[in-house]
């Protein structure tokens, strides 16, 4: 939060076989018991009652069925095409600062890249990509 200037954090970890919570956290906290300095905003639990956008959380899925279905290694190299990848019609960006080229797959999911993780997903290929 700190480094993103972020107002709020939110931090879900889930059993991947059940989908079982297994923690939660939320950021700022609050203590119930001190209604006298608690503002009406942080009243809601944003983890729990926000709908988000998972790409970037679904990218780690991406890249670990990658390494774990279809034999990528993180020392492998993937070319990020400078951070923008045209395919089906619909052209994906990575973040407007990173513009990578050929990079050991471990960057590319360490800089979370959009056009990293796409190529992951081609090279598993539809069947093996929707059955993992």
């Amino acid at each position: 939060m700190l480094k993103m200037k972020a107002l709020h954090g939110t931090v879900v970890v889930q059993d991947p076989h059940t989908g079982q919570i297994l923690a939660l956290a939320i950021s700022p906290r609050f203590n119930p018991n001190d209604s006298k300095h608690m503002e009406p905003g942080s009243l809601t639990n944003l983890a729990v009652s926000d709908i988000y956008e998972p790409g970037s959380t679904f990218k780690l899925v991406t890249y670990s069925a990658a390494i774990d279905g279809a034999g990528v290694e993180p020392t492998d190299m993937v070319d990020c095409q400078g951070g923008t990848l045209t395919m089906f019609g619909r052209t994906l960006h990575d973040d407007k600062s990173d513009h990578f080229g050929v990079v050991t797959v471990k960057y590319a999911l360490e800089h979370s890249s959009d056009v990293g993780a796409a190529k992951m997903a081609l090279k598993m290929g539809r069947t093996l990509f929707t059955s993992t």
